[in-house]
């Protein structure tokens, strides 16, 4: 009879623009993911933080137990293992500043040329300045001095009840208060 069916050879015709159209409505945004990770990175580096200083005040016990003999009130050792722990915390805190704003310029020229897919542009650009690092420290710094005293506080409130014979058994309540303020804090 003469007439070819085009499905039969494999052939479809397709409304490319209807097709383009339902694609490009069913985007997905970046910006609930790269928020998410951002969150994440903040919540894994504040309890990396705080096992640091787990265990670096376990490895201060016999310091601290030398200080409760010769005398030392609880405040003056919990000045003393601020201090000493703050100075360390600074010489990680303002490089870290610097290598932030570093990271930023590389993800963003990554963005602009490996990943241009992930944004759909390529002219994004990285901005900073003055008050955005110093910001980024001042934040960074009271997070750190807050983690410092939280830690600080529970470490001489166990050794001084140790002493006496009694375990330290906190309320989860004000676990939590410490945990929500941090992280009102960080961000």
């Amino acid at each position: 009879t003469g007439s070819l069916d085009p499905s039969l050879s494999g052939f479809m015709v397709s409304d490319v623009q209807r097709e383009a159209v339902r694609a490009a409505s069913s985007s997905v945004d970046f910006s609930s993911l790269f928020i998410s990770l951002g969150i994440f990175i903040i919540i894994s580096s504040l309890i990396l933080f705080y096992l640091v200083i787990s265990y670096y005040f376990d490895s201060k016990k016999d310091e601290i137990g030398i200080f409760d003999s010769l005398g030392f009130s609880t405040k003056r050792i919990r000045i003393l293992l601020l201090s000493e722990t703050l100075i360390t915390a600074l010489t990680g805190i303002i490089p870290g500043v610097f290598a932030g704003g570093l990271f930023n310029i590389l993800m963003i020229g990554s963005l602009n040329s490996v990943w241009v897919g992930a944004v759909q542009t390529d002219t994004l650009t990285a901005w900073f300045d003055g008050l955005s690092l110093v910001t980024g420290f001042s934040v960074t710094l009271l997070t750190a001095v807050t983690v410092l005293l939280i830690k600080i506080r529970s470490f001489t409130k166990t050794r001084s009840e140790g002493k006496a014979g009694s375990r330290l058994i906190r309320s989860g309540k004000s676990g939590l208060w410490y945990v929500l303020l941090l992280l009102t804090v960080s961000l």
